[in-house]
């Protein structure tokens, strides 16, 4: 395997965003499940520490015209674009 830097710029930039996206992303879907959690009973409320396949859903029927749903699949996907990138400038560049 050929010696790598992990000083490259590459390198630094893609991991930078791939922590900033994941740091997003935690704290919109905390936000959306506190926020679903406010209209709903004791025993139906979604923990905030999982993430639930219908938050998304709850959400948006609760705020129809909300961007943080946007916001949530936007920041998921420059994580994982961003992890192609750190994977891919780590073994083939």
């Amino acid at each position: 395997m050929p010696q790598t830097s992990f000083a490259s710029l590459p390198w630094i930039l893609a991991a930078a965003l791939a922590a900033w996206s994941a740091l997003l992303a935690v704290v919109v879907s905390r936000f959306m499940a506190a926020r679903v959690n406010q209209n709903l009973p004791e025993a139906d409320r979604i923990p905030s520490v999982r993430r639930s396949r219908d938050l998304r859903k709850r959400y948006k029927q609760l705020y129809p015209r909300t961007k943080l749903t946007l916001l949530l699949d936007a920041s998921v996907v420059v994580l994982i674009l961003s992890l192609i990138v750190l994977v891919e400038s780590l073994f083939f560049g």
